[in-house]
């Protein structure tokens, strides 16, 4: 029987050097995970994308997808 919560450590870019973790259904995208559960500072950016470790976009991927750290990278 699968977890019915998955977490992933999310690297935030290296200007704020933090690790959040971030939670959800294995529905639930990273992309709403992020905004769910970061703080409210990150909610003010006006983009974002997150990335695996060999650098694919996987904003709008279930958390059921992928495992690991990933990276959010700021869109200016």
């Amino acid at each position: 029987m699968q977890n019915p919560v998955n977490d992933c450590l999310i690297l935030i870019d290296s200007y704020l050097s933090q690790e959040y973790v971030i939670k959800g259904n294995p529905d639930t995208t990273f992309r709403q995970a992020a905004i769910r559960t970061l703080p409210n500072t990150m909610l003010e950016l006006e983009a974002f994308h997150i990335i695996d470790v060999r650098g694919q976009d996987i904003s709008n991927k279930p958390l059921s997808q992928y495992e690991g750290k990933a990276k959010l990278l700021r869109i200016m």
